[in-house]
């Protein structure tokens, strides 16, 4: 066994911070919700350092770590109870008119229908399983092979596969049957739903979860992916681009304070 020094580990932490943050909010679609988890499994990684074995695996390690946590979040908190394809696609086809929002300024009903895309992506990683979930971002947002993400999974690498298989399928009929950017005949248009997003509560006009620049790595990113996913060449790549966001500063302060802690006992 290798001792991690307190400098090392300050380090490791720094480094995956921000991926645990993006993953957490792929998996939860909450970036408030997953600020907390966030920080609950760095504190994990921190209290259970001793038992890795070799740095160079700190990663893929730390990954289980969180899939472990967030597997169990999502198991046993009722707010993350998984929506279906088949409801989201009925949702899709209630037939709308165009948005009416003549009060609010072009540039924000921009930045809403950015918003809109990107919770509309979002709601549609919900609707795998758990672990379809956690196999999909370990392949889009990681782009871990089967062998390297079977281990974090603890499956073989062949029901890996599997399951990887099923979750794209699955996104790319859901996709190329009702999305209006890809299919032309589909019922559901980004312009068309802003309204009804709105009064239903599924974005905010006073808050802009997944385009609230404060979490934003970098803005042209937002941009990259209302590109990706207007040109619609692999479907894949509307997930894999998807925005890329910082976890803030303060909440990842108390963390130093528990590094230092863990070393002083």
């Amino acid at each position: 066994m290798v001792r991690i020094t307190k400098e090392e580990l300050t380090r490791l932490l720094e480094e995956i911070k921000n991926q645990i943050f993006n993953l957490s909010i792929r998996m939860l679609s909450n970036v408030q919700l997953a600020e907390d988890a966030t920080q609950d499994i760095l504190l994990k990684i921190i209290n259970q350092i001793d038992a890795l074995k070799d740095e160079n695996k700190f990663k893929p390690w730390a990954l289980t770590i969180a899939k472990n946590y967030l597997l169990n979040v999502i198991k046993e908190d009722s707010r993350f109870k998984r929506i279906s394809f088949e409801v989201m696609e009925k949702d899709c086809n209630i037939p709308m008119n165009e948005f009416y929002l003549n009060d609010i300024p072009n540039l924000d009903k921009n930045k809403m229908l950015i918003e809109l895309k990107i919770s509309c992506s979002q709601a549609m990683l919900m609707c795998l399983s758990k672990e379809e979930r956690y196999i999909y971002i370990l392949s889009s947002m990681f782009e871990l092979n089967s062998v390297n993400g079977s281990a974090i999974m603890e499956i073989t690498p062949d029901n890996y596969r599997q399951k990887l298989h099923r979750a794209k399928l699955r996104l790319k009929n859901f996709l190329e049957n009702n999305c209006g950017l890809i299919n032309k005949s589909a019922t559901c248009k980004c312009n068309k739903r802003l309204d009804y997003a709105i009064s239903n509560g599924r974005i905010s006009k006073e808050r802009l979860t997944f385009t609230e620049e404060k979490y934003l790595s970098d803005e042209m990113n937002i941009k990259s992916f209302i590109e990706i996913m207007e040109k619609y060449e692999d479907y894949s790549d509307v997930f894999t681009q998807n925005p890329q966001y910082v976890m803030p500063e303060e909440k990842a302060l108390p963390l130093l304070r528990e590094i230092n802690k863990h070393f002083s006992n």
